[in-house]
């Protein structure tokens, strides 16, 4: 809400008429500083992952072991905040100790290899968690495709025993 004021504010300053020019570019650019500054998310992961590998998920297969899958792009702002609200929670992380977990990088949207992941998977946007089963199969009732807070999501982990 302070990030949306001050960044509003900020295009406010900039679409004013000439005069007082350099004072109001000045307010913008701060204005604008600081709603970036208020947008970001503090803190992060507390979860260890692994780069996304097809060799990664079918050694998890093979071992019997559930999968968390992270879609994630790093100009994603409910991604960062994912990271470090979510995934920051120590009770999250301890939950997610019994899972194999990854992260799939879907920055570049037109790159060969994030179109085939995304058309995979049926990704539609980030972010993205996908829950795979001790046999490699997608729990699609837990699948979550926004920002969730540390407590329903660690009631979606619970649910993937």
């Amino acid at each position: 809400m302070v990030a949306s004021l001050l960044i509003g504010a900020g295009f406010l300053f900039l679409s004013r008429g000439a005069a007082g020019r350099a004072m109001r570019l000045a307010c913008a650019f701060l204005l604008l500083i600081a709603g970036a500054a208020f947008a970001l998310p503090r803190g992060e992961s507390a979860v260890t992952w692994q780069k996304y590998d097809t060799k990664t998920l079918a050694a998890a297969s093979a071992a019997g072991k559930p999968v968390v899958i992270d879609f994630f792009a790093d100009w994603c702002l409910p991604c960062k905040e994912l990271d470090a609200k979510t995934f920051g929670d120590q009770r999250v992380a301890r939950e997610m100790d019994r899972f194999v977990r990854v992260k799939a990088d879907l920055t570049l949207a037109d790159d060969p290899a994030t179109l085939a992941l995304s058309k995979q998977y049926g990704i539609i946007g980030v972010p993205a968690v996908v829950f795979l089963d001790a046999k490699g199969e997608e729990l699609r009732e837990l699948r979550l495709n926004q920002f969730e807070s540390a407590d329903p999501f660690l009631a979606r982990l619970k649910q993937a025993r």
